[in-house]
């Protein structure tokens, strides 16, 4: 309960979140310790708190722990997201899609799993196959009942990311902007100046790219590390103003 409580306060105080994630972590090592069973709970805290440091294999192993433990577990539609995600920062897309088989058939409902073929195609999807398979997905879940409005204008910027890695830079950046084009959905933009920084990247727009992030992150500092380690951004590692970006001292 204390590491769930750090890790809740690291996520909403992005300045003494170093100090919280370390003593977490901490935390939920002397409960694994000292426990005669394996601890799923404890081990998807933990799996949270290595991905809030940018330490994404070991994040990927304390999920596994977790799912091992307990596929039952209450939070198992959110551990299998997790190392769902996980392979997606391994670049093992295979793996990324059996994790989102399983959680597909598992919980159908749940929008992270409504969504993974597509969120899979955003991040690795290049050329016009994979291009009219990210539209079908995007047609597919627009058309779905239940809450997938939260997530409208992020789907549209992982089709944009497709046409961008595709060389489709001008039809990339026309999806961007219908993204936010209605007011209503604005307020909701500067939570993912990654993915749009993520899209001018793959566009050639480098400094436009390092512009989006460096918002993203004033707004998200306790993002930094993650940032620094992400497949998205690994081209921009060795520039300067990333560096002076994704540092945390």
């Amino acid at each position: 309960v204390a590491a769930a409580a750090r890790l809740s306060l690291a996520q909403a105080s992005p300045l003494a979140a170093d100090t919280l994630l370390r003593r977490a972590e901490a935390d939920l090592r002397a409960t694994l310790a000292s426990s005669s069973k394996p601890s799923a709970q404890a081990w998807y805290y933990l799996s949270l708190v290595y991905l809030m440091q940018g330490r994404q294999a070991a994040s990927e192993d304390a999920a596994a722990q977790a799912y091992a433990a307990d596929a039952w577990l209450d939070e198992a539609r959110s551990i299998l997201s997790r190392l769902l995600f996980a392979a997606l920062f391994a670049g093992r897309y295979e793996d990324a899609m059996g994790h989102c088989r399983e959680g597909m058939r598992r919980f159908p409902t749940f929008a992270a799993f409504q969504e993974c073929e597509l969120t899979i195609l955003g991040w690795s999807g290049r050329g016009d196959s994979a291009i009219r398979a990210a539209w079908g997905e995007l047609r597919g879940i627009d058309s779905l009942p239940g809450p997938t409005t939260g997530t409208w204008a992020v789907r549209r910027l992982l089709v944009a990311a497709v046409l961008a890695r595709s060389g489709r830079a001008d039809s990339a950046a026309r999806v961007v902007e219908q993204a936010w084009a209605e007011p209503a959905r604005r307020n909701a933009r500067p939570a993912f100046l990654n993915y749009e920084a993520y899209v001018a990247l793959l566009s050639g727009r480098r400094e436009e790219a390092l512009t989006l992030l460096g918002r993203w992150l004033e707004a998200y500092p306790q993002y930094r590390t993650m940032a620094a380690e992400s497949p998205w951004f690994r081209e921009l590692r060795g520039d300067s103003t990333f560096a002076r970006l994704t540092a945390t001292d």
